[in-house]
């Protein structure tokens, strides 16, 4: 008996008892990734699938691969034609003994996350091999967002190529970023985003046998967790842009920031003098310095036999955090930009606003302390 059977999607129906069906599945999804050139999609089964089918195409304007879902490549990726990368909030995984992605012949590489949450992830365990490789005059590597892990190596390695970093994370566990040999031009950039090296290396570490010009720095955070210190090698070699230096970090612990560093003055004035038990003092905390700041932390230090402290209140319009370090008398505030501070004491800003109830008898007076911020 034969009754005509339907194959839809991955179901077969309408089939007869005595009709035997032999079906062969490809488990691989298609559409891993999306390589869209010029407008003009086309899904692939992963990144190196989609780079060599881009590698061998004719002249284009813009290219773009963006991952569907999590891709694990087991062979090296080799990018030789301008594209960018986007992890599109997934995990990227090059589980490869050599180096992850391979960006050479004057292409421009550019890597991104546009949703967050995703990283790609290098589980070489030889030191000098790195999760993406820059080689040769005129390839760049642009790194916007994303998080970059190499879990033995370098997180990016260039060689005689440029790179700019505006954002994301690094972390390499030999070197954050390795800059074997490097030109003069074009310049390389670090504008953002964090660098970290997560083993006995540096974050950002430049052979001094080999570098021909400087790596322009305009800010960026860099760490290294082993070795507190090993941050930049070769730090004369770098370019700090607008008066910038690399300092203490007042927003995040262990990381050295590229920033504007000054000397500003908190000004301190209550309501009035005299208090007697049982009414309120409103103490107000303004600082004066050169241009503006980010943020600022502090924590009120005040005698509990005669004030107790009933609430601190930001004055500007960013956040207020308690210090978990600190418990509850530790304090940062951090503006939505920028707070602009006045540039002497009786034009000083407004920055927080600390309420206590005497105790006993109380006199306070004015003060201004001074600190580097």
């Amino acid at each position: 008996m034969y009754k005509r059977q339907i194959y839809t999607g991955n179901q077969v129906t309408n089939v007869t008892s005595d009709l035997t069906v032999i079906a062969q599945f490809d488990t691989s999804s298609a559409k891993v990734v999306t390589l869209t050139v010029d407008g003009n999609s086309k899904n692939y089964t992963g990144l190196k699938a989609a780079a060599d089918a881009l590698n061998a195409s004719s002249t284009y304007n813009s290219a773009e691969i963006k991952l569907n879902e999590n891709d694990t490549e087991t062979e090296p990726v080799t990018v030789t034609k301008s594209v960018t990368i986007d992890l599109n909030g997934h995990n990227l995984t090059a589980d490869t003994a050599e180096n992850g992605i391979t960006v050479s012949s004057g292409a421009t590489l550019t890597f991104k996350d546009s949703v967050g949450g995703g990283v790609f992830k290098h589980t070489a365990t030889r030191p000098e091999k790195s999760a993406i490789l820059a080689n040769g005059s005129g390839t760049v590597v642009n790194i916007e967002s994303g998080t970059i892990e190499a879990t033995k190596g370098n997180a990016l390695k260039v060689s005689d190529a440029a790179f700019h970093v505006s954002g994301g994370t690094i972390t390499g566990g030999n070197n954050g970023i390795y800059v074997a040999t490097q030109n003069a031009s074009p310049v390389c950039t670090v504008s953002g985003g964090k660098i970290i090296c997560s083993g006995n290396g540096y974050a950002l570490n430049m052979d001094h046998a080999a570098i021909a010009g400087s790596i322009q720095l305009s800010g960026g955070a860099f760490k290294n967790t082993v070795y507190s210190t090993a941050l930049i090698n070769n730090q004369d070699k770098c370019a700090f842009q607008d008066g910038k230096s690399l300092s203490p970090s007042p927003n995040t612990e262990g990381f050295y920031e590229v920033r504007e560093v000054g000397t500003y003055t908190f000004v301190l004035k209550a309501d009035k003098e005299h208090y007697n038990a049982g009414e309120t003092v409103t103490v107000t905390v303004s600082a004066y310095g050169p241009g503006k700041i980010n943020s600022f932390g502090f924590t009120p230090s005040y005698d509990s036999g005669k004030l107790e402290l009933k609430s601190v209140t930001s004055a500007n319009d960013g956040n207020f955090t308690v210090n978990p370090k600190t418990g509850m008398s530790g304090y940062t505030v951090k503006g939505k930009n920028v707070i602009t501070l006045g540039n002497k004491s009786d034009t000083a800003t407004e920055l927080v606003t600390i309420t206590f109830t005497a105790v006993s008898y109380t006199h306070l007076r004015a003060h201004e302390t001074r600190h580097d911020l």
